[in-house]
């Protein structure tokens, strides 16, 4: 496995895989029945969106408050993971995702710590995440994260768990 900068030439493959974890049923399960029906309409196959997104990831990957990294294995992109320096001493984990066929061989844990490596000391890292997202929750506690309040916003109906630490 490799962990390396996104590069633009990396954007339509890191889109694909987002619309993939995003749509697997591990994780629509942790959206609300009510609004799974937005929610998949979101991620539906559109050009448009996929535009959308590449023009987006393009300005993050050439501006140096982002970070954005991708975890490879035989040259296929198999995760992602981008963070925001909000402030001199804050950054925000913005998402962190890893392809279902090959979770649960430290990938996620693998960007994860990329992501710290972009922090300094005294630095506050703070994210947030799906509250019944309990994998996720597992890896972010795993690495010394605590829970700080519940969001003020939810996503797609689904309550959101602020979790932060800060780095020595």
């Amino acid at each position: 496995m490799i962990i390396r900068p996104a590069t633009n030439s990396d954007l339509k493959s890191i889109f694909q895989l987002s619309r993939k974890v995003h749509l697997s049923p591990s994780y629509t399960e942790l959206i609300p029945k009510a609004y799974r029906l937005e929610y998949e309409a979101k991620f539906a196959i559109n050009p448009a969106a996929e535009a959308e997104y590449v023009t987006l990831m393009e300005k993050r990957i050439r501006d140096d408050t982002w970070q954005v990294v991708v975890a490879e294995i035989d040259a296929r992109i198999v995760g992602y993971a981008q963070s925001q320096r909000l402030s001199p001493t804050k950054v925000r984990l913005k998402g962190l995702f890893v392809d279902y066929d090959f979770q649960g061989r430290g990938i996620g844990g693998a960007l994860f710590a990329e992501q710290i490596r972009f922090t300094r000391p005294g630095d506050i890292v703070e994210f947030e995440v799906i509250a019944n997202n309990q994998t996720a929750i597992g890896l972010y506690r795993k690495h010394g994260f605590s829970d700080d309040g519940y969001g003020e916003s939810d996503y797609y109906g689904a309550r959101m768990l602020k979790m932060k630490k800060a780095i020595s």
